[in-house]
């Protein structure tokens, strides 16, 4: 990372106020920057020369180190899905003997939480609603080139959509709301689908003049026959004119 870059991070300027948490700062960032491009275990260092006339020369150390590899994501739990089809939904790779060419299989901190939201989106869409899944273990082999990543996953049970009801503030029927709903008795629940169906409903209340109107996915399960009963639960609000 060039010099310029890593001036643009810092968090204060020359011929300010020696500050020693504003350098702290500066190192979080740097460190941050270069964990964002690969180099995981690299090291941030500073010290200070005096210069005479009150003032200091400020000098950060780096030893970059090499860029960190993942070297095998390993999921412990799954059964819907096998561990190849959970590692082609991720963002992290597994690197191989061409990694340090092509960049294929760099750790990345931050693309590995963003991981974990995609695999549990991918479940939640999927009928999968009570799935958890832990915080990814990472291992960092001793010579500080690889990483073995395992992640844990309880899928729980798989449920479909029940009953679909409406209560509250109903417009003109039920019937005309159920228009405007996409979910489907017997299908496989998903987050994503039902949410869309809140945006629908939502927008169909705004153009009836309801613009702040709030409506609540109610959602119980019944465990036994693994199906989730809707209920869609409107407070309308009062209506909004234009000044």
């Amino acid at each position: 990372i060039d010099k310029d870059k890593l001036k643009d991070l810092l968090t204060f300027k020359t011929y300010t106020i020696l500050d020693s948490n504003k350098i702290k700062e500066s190192i979080a960032k740097i460190k941050a920057e270069y964990e964002d491009n690969g180099y995981y275990v690299a090291d941030i260092q500073y010290r200070l020369e005096d210069i005479g006339e009150n003032q200091v020369k400020l000098i950060f150390e780096i030893n970059e180190n090499e860029k960190v590899m993942v070297k095998k994501i390993t999921f412990l739990g799954n059964k819907a899905y096998d561990d190849e089809a959970l590692k082609k939904l991720m963002q992290t790779k597994e690197g191989s003997w061409s990694s340090w060419i092509t960049s294929r299989g760099t750790f990345k901190e931050d693309m590995l939480k963003g991981d974990m939201e995609i695999l549990s989106s991918h479940y939640l869409n999927n009928g999968y609603i009570q799935v958890k899944i832990d915080e990814p273990q990472v291992s960092l082999t001793a010579d500080k080139k690889w990483i073995y990543i395992t992640v844990r996953i309880d899928e729980g049970k798989k449920f479909n959509i029940g009953k679909i009801e409406f209560r509250g503030d109903i417009l003109d029927s039920v019937e005309d709301l159920s228009k405007n709903v996409k979910i489907k008795e017997g299908d496989i629940f998903s987050r994503d689908r039902l949410r869309q169906d809140i945006v629908n409903l939502t927008d169909l209340y705004g153009d009836k003049g309801y613009a702040f109107a709030n409506i609540v996915p109610l959602t119980p399960l019944d465990q036994d026959k693994q199906i989730v009963n809707i209920t869609f639960d409107i407070r309308k609000g009062e209506l909004v004119y234009f000044e």
